[in-house]
């Protein structure tokens, strides 16, 4: 898609569904962050706050906080005024998808270690002594392989948005 044409939000919003249907998130994000980062006067609507949880949504999947950031930044320039509530449940949705996935990863950490595991069942009494004195590591392995990088993700995005909030006197009160 050529990023010279603006889209309205209802068109990249249906744009991105055909796109996230047929597996393609990243041009979706794509579609999506040129309308949200578009140079034409934008006000409030509640189409742009569907597209900013959609956004949003596909920036954690993707992992990409950096784009997430961009976005929230955008999204606040066109609700200071008029819609702060908005940007409350957009930022609480981000935070939000985000944890889930942190709770995923954990869990999918735990289920792999356990897999590791059940490989040593046919072994001997030796090997399985020392299998239980080495769970610890096996644990501590697959969390740094599956658990950290949405740590990371998660870390990245309850910062992004307390420097979103910090300098704004209609929204500092989530900060404290």
């Amino acid at each position: 898609m050529s990023r010279n044409i603006i889209q309205k939000p209802d068109t990249a919003m249906k744009r991105a569904d055909e796109l996230i249907a047929v597996g393609k998130e990243q041009a979706a994000l794509d579609v999506l962050h040129d309308t949200i980062k578009a140079r034409r006067p934008k006000i409030w609507s509640q189409t742009y706050e569907e597209m900013m949880r959609k956004h949003l949504e596909l920036c954690t999947s993707l992992r990409k906080p950096h784009i997430a950031k961009d976005a929230l930044f955008q999204f606040k320039a066109m609700t200071q005024q008029t819609a702060v509530s908005s940007l409350e449940k957009v930022i609480n949705h981000y935070l939000f998808v985000a944890e889930q996935r942190v709770e995923e990863a954990q869990k999918m950490s735990i289920d792999k270690a356990g897999e590791i595991d059940d490989l040593d069942q046919g072994e001997t009494p030796e090997h399985l002594l020392m299998a239980v004195v080495s769970a610890a590591a096996t644990q501590d392995r697959m969390d740094r392989a599956v658990l950290a990088p949405w740590l990371r993700f998660l870390w990245d995005s309850f910062r992004n948005c307390l420097e979103l909030l910090r300098n704004n006197c209609q929204v500092e009160f989530w900060v404290q």
